[in-house]
């Protein structure tokens, strides 16, 4: 688990994103493409006084590593040559455990920041574009800008980092993160999104259906330290178990609001919900909600000392299993992304429960992946180099046509329709809070009626889910997800 993580993150120089594209989001005016969409990976490196990476494992330490040395894209505070046209960034945070509160300034006017428009987060366009003078940035967290430096032609330009950003230690040249080196001229010809602006709306974004009060929420997790120094989850780490870790199980297709609460102790806790995109609707004890995370969908939420921020979200739209071995159900990963964190065990699993009661036939559930058809299977070195048995071409053909031939994650629209027809079916749900422990809920509290022609409001109802204890056998791994 350490290994897979670092080894990504701070022992390389280097951590990669992969950036996506779709026709909608290219046919949107005023957005920079090509050779001018560019991403930049984010790092924070400690260097031992040979020049070699500090190892965080070696030296044993289980609260963070923020780094004195600030890497983009690999090279430590480098500069950027650009033309004085619109660019648009994609900001990727691959610290280990450092967030940004980051802003742009002209060295003529280093006391005055430089607008910008966020366009995008963690799940692809935001639905209307945000101006903005900073931007705040977590571990895994990724925010795309467009940046205009056509009125600072000849001029070079800095991206900067606040002081005191959040529990981050803080050293003589962590307020700076690289330059813009902007020519007098451009010396391509000018591109339709040069002189268009940002429409108003980028796309409609499916955020989920509202939530019923501002006041319900379904389940509340608090992420903090135990007096031994473990990373917990209400309590619980990753190590306690299969069983106590699984801390939700949200039905297929529901609608949930989760509070998330830091627990104190001067630390922040980015925290990743696997599998899911969520809308952040309130944060208290610090920041608001940002404009920008007001019109996003994320996977990754910032939460910064003492802040108690609440997401809403649908559970959808697949079941089947992951990561364990949990009878109808699939467990997912929730865990902070401080790295040191999640790799001393700040980390939880949700089930996302089988409806048996759905009335839509699919042909193929993955319900186990302990199950032999699906298990690597052994192999003698001479087949892989001689690429014969099981790496002949014909019989890697015949691999691939039967995973075809299961059908599985087919026709995600109509599986959304079935979804969204079958909470419209009920009636009246029982709402089921959270309790600060693992395996236990409280009390239904709450009789709802649903009359929305939308996706049902958020509820649990107990009576459709069903689980069994995950197989302690599962290895589980842990890596950054750096793709929108």
């Amino acid at each position: 688990m350490r290994l897979t993580t670092r080894l990504t993150t701070h022992i390389l120089v280097k951590a990669g994103l992969y950036i996506l594209h779709d026709d909608e989001e290219q046919a949107v005016p005023g957005l920079p493409q090509g050779t001018y969409d560019i991403g930049l990976v984010l790092a924070s490196k400690r260097y031992n006084s040979d020049g070699t990476l500090w190892d965080p494992d070696t030296n044993g330490e289980t609260t963070s590593v923020f780094g004195d040395v600030f890497h983009v894209n690999g090279q430590p505070w480098p500069h950027l040559k650009v033309e004085p046209r619109k660019y648009r960034f994609r900001f990727l945070d691959a610290a280990v455990s450092r967030s940004f509160q980051m802003y742009l300034v002209a060295d003529k006017a280093s006391n005055t920041r430089v607008p910008f428009t966020v366009v995008g987060s963690d799940a692809g366009l935001l639905d209307s574009p945000v101006p903005s003078t900073q931007l705040d940035i977590s571990m895994a967290e990724r925010w795309e800008v467009v940046v205009d430096f056509s009125k600072f032609a000849g001029q070079n330009m800095t991206l900067k980092n606040n002081r005191d950003v959040a529990a981050d230690q803080d050293y003589t040249d962590t307020d700076k993160i690289m330059r813009f080196i902007v020519s007098a001229e451009t010396t391509e010809p000018a591109q339709s999104w040069d002189n268009q602006a940002l429409p108003a709306k980028l796309r409609n974004v499916p955020f989920p259906p509202p939530a019923k009060s501002t006041t319900q929420v379904d389940r509340s997790f608090t992420f903090g330290r135990s007096g031994s120094g473990g990373w917990t989850i209400n309590g619980v780490t990753w190590g306690d178990g299969p069983e106590k870790r699984v801390l939700a199980k949200p039905q297929r297709g529901n609608v949930e609001v989760w509070e998330l609460k830091n627990g104190g102790g001067g630390w922040s806790h980015p925290i990743h919900i696997h599998l899911i995109d969520f809308q952040v609707i309130s944060r208290t004890g610090g920041r608001p909600v940002l404009p920008y995370e007001k019109v996003a969908l994320k996977d990754v939420v910032w939460l910064n000392t003492g802040e108690t921020v609440r997401v809403i979200a649908r559970y959808a739209p697949w079941d089947g299993l992951y990561m364990a071995s949990l009878v109808k159900n699939t467990q997912v990963r929730f865990h902070c992304h401080n790295l040191i964190h999640e790799d001393h065990a700040m980390m939880g699993a949700f089930n996302v429960s089988f409806l048996a009661d759905l009335g839509y036939s699919e042909k193929t559930h993955f319900l186990d992946p302990m199950d032999p058809a699906y298990r690597a299977k052994s192999f003698a070195d001479s087949d892989y180099t001689a690429r014969s048995g099981p790496y002949d071409d014909s019989t890697i053909q015949n691999r691939i046509n039967d995973f075809t031939s299961l059908e599985a994650y087919k026709d995600v629209d109509k599986v959304e329709a079935a979804l969204e027809a079958y909470w419209l079916t009920k009636t009246t749900l029982l709402t089921v809070t959270s309790t600060s422990k693992a395996t236990s809920t409280s009390a239904p509290t709450t009789l709802l009626t649903v009359t929305s022609t939308s996706v049902a409001a958020s509820t649990t109802d107990t009576t459709a889910a069903t689980s069994s204890p995950a197989s302690e056998s599962i290895t589980q791994t842990a890596a950054t997800q750096t793709t929108p």
